[in-house]
């Protein structure tokens, strides 16, 4: 009974086609052509068989007599057959990861059959990180994300003036707690795949400009605030006093015109200028 070994294999690729081992997983990366290679004389080959081994069995192609004779409508175009017995699978994609078999018929042996183990991967993009929180809050998070890539791992490395590279792996958010931290920090994300690995650019965890705008400007907006808020309490008391004062004085007595004295005002409709009321002016109520 045939056994497969499953060895992970190191693929030699020449141009855009990974030669690629039987019994063994093949990493390959989209668009790139496979080329299934079997060692096994063909000689008398009377049929060859390439099928993919899923939750259905299916044959996508065979060739008998050098001549093909039948073949998936969705791998048209994309499987081509060797005279050794090959076969290249050419443009794969992240859907074409399956297990495969290779079958030769031959008049005068048994079938033969070889197997293939196929993943393809979409390569990783340039990893981006976005910042939440600033010099002000107890925590900084760290989001890393990538646009394209498959089954994609990421890691940081934390940087620091007086200390070495610090390096985890624990997935695309990165929470600091930098209360009591006197040094600057910068971060960089790396996403890896099988096939490929992209870094991002280095972010810093408190910028110096976020200490000027947390150290400078915020203080004195909270003070123009507080001078703002003062003034229109002023305004708002020295306009309750005079609607009081005048109340008053309609209650109390009257204002003698023959004399030319009474209230007068420095400036018309300025409820905070001095109000000059004379004791003769004002007479009492019989």
């Amino acid at each position: 009974m045939f056994t497969v070994v499953l060895v992970l294999h190191f693929l030699t690729i020449r141009g855009t086609e990974i030669s690629a081992q039987s019994d063994t997983v093949i990493d390959a990366s989209v668009g790139q052509d496979v080329h299934f290679r079997v060692d096994i004389p063909c000689t008398d080959c009377n049929e060859v068989t390439f099928e993919i081994l899923s939750s259905i069995d299916a044959i996508l192609a065979s060739w008998a007599m050098d001549k093909l004779m039948q073949q998936h409508p969705l791998y048209e175009g994309r499987l081509h057959w060797r005279r050794n017995g090959s076969v290249v699978l050419s443009n794969v994609q992240v859907n074409d990861s399956h297990r495969y078999r290779i079958s030769i018929y031959s008049i005068s042996t048994d079938a033969k059959e070889t197997y293939f183990y196929l993943h393809v991967f979409e390569p990783v993009s340039k990893p981006v990180i976005t910042k939440t929180g600033n010099c002000l809050s107890p925590n900084i998070t760290l989001i890393c994300s990538v646009s394209t890539g498959t089954n994609v791992t990421f890691c940081w490395e934390i940087h620091s003036l007086t200390r070495d590279i610090n390096r985890t792996c624990h997935g695309p958010e990165l929470v600091i707690n930098h209360v009591n931290e006197v040094e600057q920090y910068t971060c960089r994300c790396i996403a890896t795949n099988r096939i490929s690995n992209a870094s991002s650019e280095k972010k810093e965890l408190c910028h110096k400009s976020d200490g000027f705008l947390v150290v400078k400007i915020l203080p004195c907006a909270i003070l123009i605030s507080i001078v703002i808020i003062c003034y229109e309490i002023i305004q708002i008391t020295r306009a309750k006093q005079y609607r009081r004062i005048k109340a008053n004085l309609s209650d109390r007595g009257h204002i003698d015109h023959s004399r030319g004295e009474g209230l007068m005002f420095t400036k018309k409709n300025d409820i905070s200028e001095s109000l000059i009321l004379t004791a003769e002016a004002v007479k009492p109520l019989p």
